[in-house]
């Protein structure tokens, strides 16, 4: 596989990206498992391919993500004792395959080829989930025996069913902006019209208002030049953006009342407290083993296996040396696509894919898939294209 093209690789993941989705929402679970883990195997050794041809700092950051939270993880297992098994490790190969293939997208160049096929996926993908939708369009998702009418398209929960839906609708976005037929154009504006109203259904007021904070960062930049941003406080304060975030949600949550009295679509008919108690938790998991995390606990006996916001799952799960050297790693993917001249859309439907890392932590715990078709945002977002 070493000697494989790379355009071959990026190409054959996205095909397996567009089967996890399509056997998640039409039942074919198993297929879907096992597409999920083979991803695994192939990012690991595209890592190493590209690895092998030229080391740079983001190889060095990635493997040392790696080894330090195997490393934190494997402590944890000292505390609570339990067999290293794929099953309990799965959350982790999704972390760090998340790292590895986000790695690998800042190394690759961009081919034609591998527009024209991820074009047909997302078009495919919209399709599929407009004739689910048709076939069934009573949704029901269980909460704490409470049958709740939001779209979930048999993923987990509707929030994860809105982090899949998010970075198609940010495509689809992304291709009206670029046609320049004005039929094909209206086409490419319907469909991303119809996968909004779907994330409407989901209920996911994170996606939602990620998915209108892109369109308004379209609308502020629409036919202005790609320039350099040179600022490390910017870079930062993406990179850190998910922890800020719930900082500052938890020191508001006394005044939630009165928030939603002034701006009351904040609230969308839910309550505004329904990721504290589990960031609480996240933080007691962070304070008590503040080194390693508490991996092991997390997964064999809380009732979510992720902290629903990026960055404090890893924090909690790992600890703060993983969770430092996650930053600098974020820090330098940001700093590289905004310090040079490339094409900026892309990378702002990157940055609100982190953002929609604020209530859940899915893209960097057990994405299912999700981290290859987030991780084509950073690999358009270079202009030049090889034919």
């Amino acid at each position: 596989m070493l000697s494989i093209d790379n355009k071959k690789i990026v190409i054959f993941l996205n095909i397996l990206f567009g089967l996890i989705y399509l056997c998640t929402i039409f039942q074919f679970q198993q297929i879907a498992t096992a597409c999920y883990k083979l991803t695994f195997v192939i990012i690991a050794i595209f890592w190493v391919k590209l690895a092998l041809k030229k080391i740079v700092l983001f190889d060095i950051l990635s493997l040392s993500i790696v080894g330090v939270s195997f490393i934190c993880l494997y402590s944890s297992t000292l505390i609570e004792p339990h067999s290293l098994s794929i099953d309990f490790l799965l959350k982790w190969f999704g972390f760090i395959c998340t790292v590895l293939y986000f790695n690998c997208m800042i190394k690759c160049k961009n081919e034609l080829a591998i527009e024209k096929i991820l074009f047909y996926i997302t078009q495919i993908l919209i399709i599929s989930t407009i004739f689910y939708y048709v076939k069934n369009p009573v949704q029901a998702y269980m909460y704490k025996g409470t049958v709740l009418d939001k779209l979930c398209l048999n993923f987990s929960n509707p929030n994860v069913t809105a982090l899949f839906l998010t970075p198609i609708f940010l495509f689809e976005f992304c291709y009206f902006i670029n046609e320049k037929q004005k039929i094909i154009k209206c086409i490419y504006l319907l469909l991303a019209i119809i996968l909004f109203v779907f994330i409407t259904y989901t209920g996911s007021r994170n996606c939602i208002y990620s998915c209108v904070f892109f369109i308004i960062l379209f609308l502020l930049n629409f036919k202005k030049k790609d320039k350099a941003i040179k600022s490390r406080t910017i870079y930062l304060l993406i990179a850190l953006s998910p922890l800020i975030f719930s900082i500052i949600y938890m020191l508001l949550q006394d005044n939630f009342d009165s928030i939603t009295k002034i701006l009351p679509f904040i609230s969308s008919n839910k309550s505004l407290d329904t990721r504290i108690i589990v960031w609480q938790r996240a933080f007691n998991y962070f304070l008590t083993f503040p080194f390693t995390g508490r991996y092991a606990y997390m997964v064999l006996y809380d009732s979510v296996t992720q902290m629903h916001n990026t960055h404090l799952d890893v924090l909690a799960s790992y600890g703060i040396i993983v969770f430092l050297l996650f930053i600098s790693y974020l820090y330098n993917i940001v700093k590289e696509k905004f310090s040079l001249a490339n094409n900026r859309i892309y990378l702002y439907a990157f940055i609100v894919v982190i953002f929609c890392g604020f209530c859940e932590a899915t893209l960097f715990s057990g994405s299912l898939g999700l981290n290859i078709y987030v991780g084509n945002f950073l690999l358009f977002s270079h202009k030049e294209i090889k034919e």
